[in-house]
């Protein structure tokens, strides 16, 4: 039998081997621990609730403090996307919860209003809900995922640990150099600190087939109706304000019209405001290719709650006539 030695340059080098793996695998958890600890301190999307703090994002784990502030005083709350993020107490002329963490999809207002107990519901003065072009499609489940406990909370931290670095980098900077374009305040809305217009630089933002229409989302705004009128709460539904050459160049107008149609189908009415002359065709109203700035925001609700806008079975195709830009 032949035995064969090891060589001690052999084992040496594994030894050094192990030693750097398990160096690197240390590091790397005490970097991810110093990165979630400093998430905690900085607290980007004020998961701890400070009135006062900086904010620059929204998120599912702010959702908790807007039921706070729900159980304390009424408020109207504002559903939607990115659209309605600026709906506010100046334009609303009232105290708002803009709920922008949850977003527009029936499917997350719905479990978030089924899960107000009877004091919250109580101080829900009104609804105003955005149906933005693309929230009546099948939502991403995870995208409406609501971290609960400490447990969900760390598990989300721990999966979207990039964005709370980032947000928090960002947050810091803000708060060391005072310069931010716009801040998120304490019950949700986006706040627009500095002046500005659309550059008219096309960026193309929609895909034809979030225009989609799943008959399910379709059948929850009607079941969102029927919860707020047999809670007595009023409840408007709105679409948002697109410019005309977003209109012109990137919607499928035909798919934004049977989106329409099946809204009134389901709702009876609802404010058409897409297209409003004296905005839609201005740019300085507009922050990009499909958001409203401050003024625009301010020259949309001078005219809230836009009696004269509102579509319904009879006059729905009078109002669908009108998303033609001229030119197109």
């Amino acid at each position: 039998m032949v035995l064969i030695r090891a060589d001690p340059a052999d084992s040496a080098s594994s030894e050094m081997y192990g030693r750097f793996v398990r160096h690197a695998l240390a590091g790397v958890l005490l970097i991810a621990a110093l990165g979630i600890s400093l998430t905690y301190l900085i607290d980007p999307y004020g998961e701890h609730g400070q009135e006062d703090g900086l904010y620059l994002a929204a998120r599912p784990p702010t959702i908790d403090r807007y039921r706070d502030f729900l159980a304390k005083e009424p408020h109207v709350l504002v559903f939607g996307t990115s659209r309605s993020h600026m709906i506010s107490d100046e334009v609303v002329g009232e105290k708002v919860l803009n709920l922008f963490a949850v977003y527009g999809w029936p499917q997350a207002v719905s479990a978030f209003l089924g899960g107000l107990d009877e004091v919250r519901l109580h101080n829900v003065r009104g609804i105003i809900y955005c149906l933005d072009l693309h929230t009546l499609v099948a939502p991403d489940v995870g995208a409406i995922y609501e971290p609960n406990g400490w447990y969900g909370r760390l598990r989300y931290r721990l999966d979207n640990l990039r964005a709370y670095i980032r947000d928090s980098a960002g947050k810091v900077w803000a708060k060391v150099t005072g310069r931010h374009s716009f801040h998120i305040h304490a019950r949700g809305f986006k706040v627009q600190d500095e002046r500005y217009g659309w550059d008219e630089i096309w960026r193309p933002g929609w895909r034809k087939e979030s225009q989609r229409i799943d008959p399910v989302e379709v059948a929850r705004l009607a079941e969102i109706k029927r919860f707020a009128e047999d809670r007595g709460i009023p409840i408007l539904f709105m679409t948002p304000t697109l410019p005309d050459l977003t209109l012109n160049r990137d919607i499928d107008l035909d798919a934004l019209r049977r989106q329409r149609r099946a809204i009134v189908g389901a709702i009876s009415e609802y404010v058409e405001l897409t297209r409003i002359p004296g905005i839609s065709d201005r740019r300085e109203m507009f922050s990009d290719a499909s958001h409203l700035n401050a003024a625009g925001q301010r020259a949309l609700f001078a005219r809230y709650p836009w009696r004269d806008r509102v579509a319904n079975r009879q006059n729905i195709e009078g109002f669908l006539n009108e998303l033609v830009p001229e030119g197109r």
